[in-house]
């Protein structure tokens, strides 16, 4: 099924306000590593039948070969993403961390990236994939929005500045 963010249903594909639900935005994450934390979240979407049982062990080894690391100028973020193959329904996962996990940045696999903020993708289209890594690339470069994002403790606050971000 095509992918529609920015023209609502034309494509046939799910809308923004679709990909986003609260019950995927965690706030103040606590984990020891990436794996730990990338596991907690696709165990969420996993038991919620959003992505397959391979889904784990896919984004884990994806993000190990090739890293989504970025550093920004406000808030160091990951964008943990795999293959269509492991996905039911696509699905954005956001985790603000209460303390940084080391990650690796995206095009530098020797570089660390003390990470605060991780959205992982689950889309089940490669050119949707494509498009909201664009849509998200948008929001690494607005400092205060990221600063925003990072510093919500209310899930509802954060899903309603991404949903406005996302839709524009």
């Amino acid at each position: 099924m095509p992918f529609a963010i920015i023209d609502g249903d034309k494509k046939g594909g799910p809308m923004i306000e679709d990909l986003l639900n609260e019950q995927f935005v965690h706030i103040d994450v606590e984990c020891s590593n990436k794996e730990e934390l990338l596991s907690q979240m696709a165990k969420v979407l996993i038991k919620e039948n959003y992505v397959k049982e391979s889904f784990e062990a896919a984004i884990i080894t994806r993000e190990n070969v090739y890293p989504t690391g970025l550093v920004t100028k406000s808030v160091p973020v990951a964008i943990p993403h795999t293959d269509r193959n492991h996905v039911n329904k696509s699905v954005i996962s956001v985790a603000t961390l209460k303390q940084p996990v080391g990650f690796k940045a995206m095009g530098m696999i020797d570089e660390p990236v003390d990470v605060e903020m991780v959205f992982m993708l689950a889309i089940d289209s490669n050119d949707g994939q494509v498009e909201m890594l664009q849509k998200l690339m948008g929001i690494m470069v607005q400092e205060e929005l990221l600063t925003a994002l990072k510093e919500s403790k209310d899930s509802k606050k954060t899903l309603e500045l991404l949903r406005k971000e996302l839709a524009v």
